[in-house]
C-alpha cells in the first residue's frame, strides 16, 4: 500500500510537470523522430479523439445524475397520490393477516390457559400483547411521522448555511479578478431539445453544443423563486464549485495544430495530458453522483415495502426468537426502514458542511507566487489557487458520499462497486501508452510502466536517461521476449519447465534450488528458439513466462542459476610444523 501510494504521489507530479512544462519535456528533435516507434502524431491524434469521447460522454452523463438527484430526493415523487393509495392497499392487507396472526395467538393462549390451569404466562405476555395490537393498527401511522421527521431533518440541515452569518455562495469571474453569485440552475435541455431554445435567451448556455443545454439564475433570484435549501446546496457544489457547467471546456484546444503545418507530436502529447487530468476530474465527480442516485433509487422501494409489511414487525416482537432462521422481521424491516428514510439528511451533513467551508473559502485572497500560477485547463479556472478548491470540493463529494453510503447494508454494496470502478477509471491516463520509450513487450510504455521501469543504471555517462539501455551482462531484452513468447505458445514446454520450478522451496540449499533451475533450463533449451539464448536470458525468459512467481522465488532462481562454487582453499594454510631452531645433541 506505501509503495502505491508513493508512486500515485509520483506519477502526479509527473503529469503536473508535463502540464507546466511539456513543451520542453516533449521537445522531441527531428533526428531523434525515429526513436519514437511508431509514436506518431496520428497515434496521439487517435488517443485524444478516444479521450475526448469517453469525458464528452461523462459529461452528457453528469448533467443527466444531475437532474435525476433532484428527482430521486424529492418526496412527492417517492409517494405520489396514486402510489400512495396503491400503498396502503398492500399496508391493510398485511395488517389483515397480522391481527388474524393475533387472534390465532389469542385462541391458543386461552386454551393453553384452561388445560394447564396457569395463568402466570397469560398475565405476563397480555400487557405486551395488547400494546402490540394497538401498533399494528397504528402502523401506517407511525412509518409516516418517521418519513416526515426525516425529512425535516433533512430540510434543516440543507438550511444551515442560510442560518449561519456565512458568506453567499459566489465563484470566481471568468477572469479571476472578481466573485460573482453563484448561479442555480432552473432548466436542462438535451440533445434535439436544445435546439428548440432561442439564440440568446436569458440565462441559457451551453457548455456541450447539441448535447446538453441548462439556465441559470443568480441564488438569490431562485431562492426569491422558490428554490429549496437543498436544491441550492447541491446546486452550488455541484455546479459552481465542483465546475460541472465548465468541465467539458478544454481550454487551448486550437494548440494541437503547428501553424498550420499539421500536428506537432510534442503539442499533441501535451494536449493528451490535460485530457487526462480533466477525465480524472471528471470521475471524480460522476462516480459520486452515480452512487448517489443508485443508493436514492434502491431506497425508494425498500421505504415501500417496508411500509407495507409494517405491521410484521409487531407479529416479529411476539414471536421473538421463535422465527425460524433466527430471522429478525425488527431489523430486517423496522430499522432498514428508519435508515432508508434518513438517508437524505445523512447525506446532507457532508455536502451543507462542504457547501459552508467553499463558500467562506472563495472570499480568502489568492497567496501570491505559486498558488497565482495560470492554469489554462478548464474554462473558469483561471490558475492553480481555484483548481485547489475545485479539487477539494470534488473530494468532499468523493469522501463524503461514499462514507455515508457504505453504513446501510444494501447500499454499501453498490457504492463500494461505484468506488471501485471509478478507482479503476481514475488510473485509465496513467495507463495511455503516450511515452516515447519502448517497454520490454515492443510498444510504447506508459506512464505507469515507465514509473516502474525506472532503474538508476540505465543512466547514461551523460546524464541522459536511457530506458532498458544495455549493461555489461544484462540479459538483451527482445531477446528475452522472444523466448517468453516461445514458453507463451508452447504448453508442453511451459508444463515442463513449471514442474522443476514448483519443487524449489524457500528453505530449500542453494545445491538443490541449482539442480531444479538447471533442469528447467534444460528443458527450455530442447526449444529451438530458447535453445540460442544465454543461461541469463533463458532464466529471465523463464520467469516472465510462468508469470505467477513470487519475487522471493524469482530472485532464488536468479541467484542459483550457475551451480555454486566450490570451497576455496584457505587464502593462508598452516604451515607444517618447522624443526626446532636447535635440535638437542645426541650424548657423546
Amino acid at each position: 500500500m506505501k509503495l502505491k501510494s508513493i508512486l500515485s504521489g509520483i506519477c502526479l507530479l509527473f503529469l503536473g510537470l508535463l502540464w507546466t512544462h511539456g513543451a520542453e519535456i516533449f521537445a522531441i528533435p527531428a533526428a531523434a523522430a525515429q526513436e519514437l516507434g511508431g509514436l506518431t502524431s496520428s497515434t496521439i491524434s487517435g488517443l485524444a479523439l478516444i479521450v475526448g469521447l469517453i469525458i464528452t460522454v461523462l459529461d452528457v452523463l453528469m448533467w443527466l445524475l444531475f437532474l435525476l438527484l433532484e428527482l430521486v430526493m424529492d418526496p412527492s415523487f417517492i409517494f405520489s397520490a396514486g402510489l400512495l393509495r396503491m400503498l396502503q392497499e398492500v399496508w391493510q392487507f398485511s395488517r389483515d393477516l397480522v391481527n388474524v396472526g393475533f387472534a390465532i395467538l389469542l385462541i391458543v393462549g386461552a386454551v393453553w390457559t384452561v388445560v394447564t390451569a396457569n395463568t402466570e404466562k397469560v398475565k405476563t405476555m397480555l400487557p405486551k400483547f395488547v400494546i402490540l395490537v394497538v401498533v399494528v393498527n397504528f402502523s401506517w401511522f407511525i412509518p409516516r411521522v418517521i418519513f416526515d421527521v426525516a425529512q425535516i431533518a433533512a430540510y434543516t440541515v440543507f438550511q444551515i448555511p442560510s442560518m449561519l452569518n456565512a458568506p453567499a455562495c459566489s465563484t470566481p469571474s471568468a477572469d479571476g479578478r472578481r466573485l460573482e453569485p453563484c448561479r442555480i440552475v432552473t432548466n436542462l435541455a438535451f440533445f434535439g431539445a436544445t435546439q428548440t431554445i432561442p439564440a440568446g435567451a436569458a440565462g441559457w448556455q451551453c457548455p456541450l453544443p447539441g448535447l446538453v443545454c441548462y439556465q441559470s439564475v443568480p441564488v438569490a433570484v431562485a431562492v426569491a423563486g422558490g428554490a429549496t435549501p437543498r436544491t441550492v446546496v447541491i446546486s452550488g457544489l455541484v455546479v459552481n464549485h465542483a465546475r460541472l457547467g465548465n468541465m467539458g471546456t478544454i481550454m487551448e484546444q486550437a494548440a494541437v495544430v503547428n501553424n498550420g503545418q499539421g500536428p506537432d507530436i510534442g503539442t499533441l502529447l501535451v494536449f493528451i495530458v490535460k485530457m487526462a487530468i480533466i477525465l480524472v476530474l471528471h470521475v471524480a465527480l460522476v462516480f459520486p453522483l452515480l452512487a448517489m442516485i443508485v443508493a436514492f433509487f434502491i431506497r425508494i422501494p425498500v421505504l415501500w415495502f417496508t411500509i407495507a409489511f409494517m405491521p410484521f414487525v409487531a407479529l416479529g416482537i411476539m414471536l421473538e426468537g421463535k422465527l425460524p432462521g433466527n430471522f429478525d422481521v425488527t431489523q430486517q424491516i423496522g430499522w432498514r426502514y428508519v435508515k432508508a428514510a434518513f438517508l437524505p439528511a445523512f447525506v446532507a451533513v457532508p455536502f451543507a458542511v462542504g457547501f459552508i467551508m467553499l463558500n467562506a473559502a472563495m472570499q480568502m485572497a489568492p497567496p501570491s507566487g505559486l498558488f497565482a500560477t495560470p492554469v489554462p485547463l478548464i474554462a473558469g479556472v483561471t490558475n492553480l489557487w481555484q483548481l485547489l478548491w475545485m479539487l477539494i470540493a470534488l473530494f468532499i463529494m468523493w469522501t463524503g458520499v461514499f462514507s455515508i453510503l457504505k453504513q446501510d447494508e444494501i447500499t454499501g454494496k453498490f457504492s463500494e462497486s461505484m468506488k471501485g470502478i471509478g478507482m479503476a477509471t481514475m488510473k485509465l491516463p496513467a495507463a495511455l501508452p503516450i511515452l516515447p520509450w519502448k517497454g520490454a513487450d515492443g510498444r510504447n510504455m506508459s506512464i505507469s510502466q515507465g514509473l516502474k521501469s525506472i532503474d538508476p543504471r540505465n543512466m547514461a555517462p551523460n546524464g541522459v536517461y536511457v530506458p532498458h539501455r544495455q549493461r555489461a551482462g544484462a540479459p538483451d531484452q527482445p531477446s528475452v521476449q522472444r523466448g517468453t513468447q516461445a514458453i507463451h505458445n508452447d504448453n508442453t514446454l511451459r508444463g515442463n519447465i513449471d514442474v522443476h520450478i514448483r519443487n524449489i522451496t524457500d528453505a530449500m540449499p542453494a545445491p538443490q534450488v541449482h539442480q531444479h533451475v538447471n533442469r528447467a533450463i534444460q528443458a527450455a533449451q530442447l526449444n529451438p528458439t530458447l535453445s540460442r539464448l544465454p543461461r541469463n536470458e533463458i532464466v529471465e525468459a523463464i520467469i516472465q513466462g510462468l508469470g505467477n512467481l513470487s519475487t522471493r522465488r524469482q530472485q532464488q532462481i536468479r541467484d542459483n542459476m550457475n551451480p555454486p562454487a566450490a570451497n576455496p582453499p584457505p587464502a593462508n594454510p598452516p604451515a607444517a610444523n618447522p624443526p626446532p631452531a636447535n635440535p638437542p645433541q645426541p650424548n657423546p
